[in-house]
């Protein structure tokens, strides 16, 4: 994994790698950092090979980034992405993991939900404004929408200020199944 931490307010490709690699480690009972490894054992394998699919078909994740995530070279990548379709059609065990693999990251993201002391949609709007460095500009003409569950909330931002504070809200909002909308 990565020796250098970006800002903490920008959720990056390599932290949705990264959190992928972890929930697999964890249902294939590995010991952390083993899919980073340069082992080529089935149980190692397979596992970084359904990572490295999840990336590219689910989240679109550029091959270089999986790689860095993984240790591995990008010919590794564009091969696990090569042979997925078929891997999946044909091999039962690799089918299996790639479904497990992928309801597990979708379970952990429904399971991060808001804690229960967020019942109103201002009690969002506060645990984002908390939780980040946003300062909410009520001049801006630009709003950001964030959805989780039955709760929605507008951030009001300006033009100037929009990259910055879409990005901290992601982050904010990375580890839970919540719905980010932007509109002029």
């Amino acid at each position: 994994m990565r020796k250098t931490r970006h800002d903490k307010n920008i959720i990056t490709d390599v932290d949705e790698v990264e959190k992928m690699v972890i929930i697999a480690e964890k249902l294939c009972n590995l010991p952390p950092q083993s899919l980073c490894r340069r082992v080529r054992t089935h149980d190692i394998l397979m596992p970084r090979m359904v990572v490295s699919n999840i990336a590219r078909y689910e989240r679109e994740i550029h091959y270089s980034t999986i790689a860095e995530v993984l240790n591995h070279d990008r010919c590794s990548i564009y091969h696990y992405e090569k042979t997925h379709e078929q891997n999946y059609k044909y091999w039962t065990d690799y089918r299996n993991l790639f479904n497990d693999i992928v309801i597990s990251i979708s379970d952990y993201k429904k399971s991060n939900t808001i804690n229960s002391t967020i019942k109103e949609n201002t009690d969002l709007k506060n645990y984002i404004l908390d939780n980040t460095t946003i300062k909410e500009n009520k001049a801006g003409k630009v709003f950001i929408s964030v959805k989780l569950d039955d709760l929605h909330t507008d951030i009001q931002t300006n033009y100037r200020d929009f990259s910055s504070t879409l990005k901290k809200i992601q982050y904010c909002m990375s580890d839970y199944n919540a719905k980010i909308d932007v509109s002029l």
